[in-house]
């Protein structure tokens, strides 16, 4: 299984918040500034953060549903 990439930005309350779901889950992620990523981010049309990628999938903004397949998908693995 692919490690989960998070791209953030400085006080970002949905940032943090989908930090806090996958470490409340004791899934490990890579956190990286989004700053550092913009042109790579909007390439492949994210606007917002954070950006979520873990592996083939990846989306942007706090979205708990996607956290949770996410999730499940590394407990049965």
């Amino acid at each position: 299984m692919s490690e989960v990439v998070v791209y953030t930005q400085p006080n970002c309350q949905p940032c943090k918040a989908t930090l806090r779901r996958f470490d409340a889950a004791g899934v490990v992620v890579k956190e990286l500034a989004a700053s550092d990523y913009t042109g790579l981010l909007k390439a492949m049309g994210h606007l917002q953060a954070p950006v979520v990628m873990t592996g083939v999938k990846h989306w942007s903004g706090y979205r708990p549903d996607l956290i949770d397949e996410a999730i499940e998908a590394r407990r049965n693995t």
